[in-house]
């Protein structure tokens, strides 16, 4: 019996999540050409939250041209890097592509490694306000003025519980609470205890699955994918991206490699254990992706191979 019920008149989501370089944009891709076979068009959607990014492509293993030329891919590389993506406005952007994408009689494919972003748009978020650009701008200065030990003690003084959940160095969302206590007088903490924002009203039409192969494989992957990135210009591109002079906190400067490279610009690292320390922390990555996964999302099925796995053919 096919785990995957293809039927163009139910409308389904398929998601695709695993640890970084564990193959899941080859899967997308197999499953949507399977797909394909089988009169199903599918759309692939990003569901990554670095590979937003459309400075960022090589750092981030983005699709390439050829990667996408059979079939559509979307939210890769649409925002700026001066933009910091949050899992709910991901999620609004999301729902709205894969409505459009039921309209157009295609199946969409989440993929990506983001668990939060998916766990959001399957069981919705903390209907918390955006922020105000000027609010957002004041909490920027302030905790540059002060430093992330004393920001944090700001925090703490008008939101404790949302204060003791965060280390000092956590500065996106010590901001986050900084930012919604000015704007609306009322802790963060509070407004994640109001009912959620939904995006779908029914889970089940997610089918998900976490790409999973054996961890010494996807270390492999890791260190082979990075070099393979640092020859196709992932130094240029990080160049580039460190003269637009961003905060340290914003969601791009941490792609992995990221701030290696930096250093490695700055003269504070060789290229050689630039890229080693950026290979060892992706590998960190891999191991919490796994921790985190398997606590917030256990009822993922998981698998191992390829695209037959979710159709169930053979293989």
């Amino acid at each position: 019996m096919c785990l995957l019920n293809i039927n163009t008149n139910m409308q389904k989501i398929i998601v695709i999540y695993g640890p970084t370089a564990s193959g899941k944009s080859k899967l997308a891709i197999d499953l949507a050409k399977s797909l394909s076979s089988k009169k199903q068009p599918a759309v692939i959607i990003n569901a990554d939250s670095m590979q937003v990014y459309r400075e960022i492509p090589i750092i981030t293993a983005q699709p390439n041209i050829e990667d996408k030329k059979d079939f559509p891919h979307s939210l890769y590389g649409f925002l700026p890097a001066t933009t910091a993506c949050s899992a709910g406005m991901w999620a609004q952007i999301a729902k709205d592509k894969i409505d459009k994408a039921w309209q157009n009689n295609l199946l969409p494919i989440l993929v990506g490694g983001t668990g939060l972003y998916i766990k959001t748009l399957m069981y919705g978020i903390a209907q918390t306000p955006e922020t105000l650009t000027e609010i957002r701008k004041k909490a920027n200065a302030l905790l540059k003025e002060v430093g992330n030990i004393k920001f944090h003690k700001l925090v703490s003084e008008f939101d404790p519980e949302t204060a003791e959940k965060l280390l000092p160095t956590n500065s996106q969302r010590l901001l986050r609470a900084w930012e919604i206590f000015e704007q609306t007088g009322e802790p963060l903490s509070n407004w994640h205890k109001k009912p959620n924002k939904t995006y779908f009203s029914d889970p089940s039409i997610f089918e998900c699955y976490f790409l999973s192969p054996p961890r010494e494989k996807i270390y492999e992957n890791v260190n082979k994918r990075f070099s393979a990135m640092v020859e196709n210009g992932a130094i240029e591109e990080v160049a580039a991206l460190k003269k637009l002079s961003l905060p340290k906190h914003y969601p791009a400067m941490k792609a992995h490699g990221v701030p290696e490279i930096i250093k490695y610009l700055n003269g504070e690292m060789t290229l050689e254990d630039a890229i080693d320390k950026a290979k060892q922390n992706t590998r960190n990555y891999v191991k919490r992706q796994f921790t985190w996964f398997k606590n917030q999302m256990p009822e993922f099925k998981s698998i191992q191979c390829s695209a037959s796995c979710i159709l169930n053919t053979e293989h």
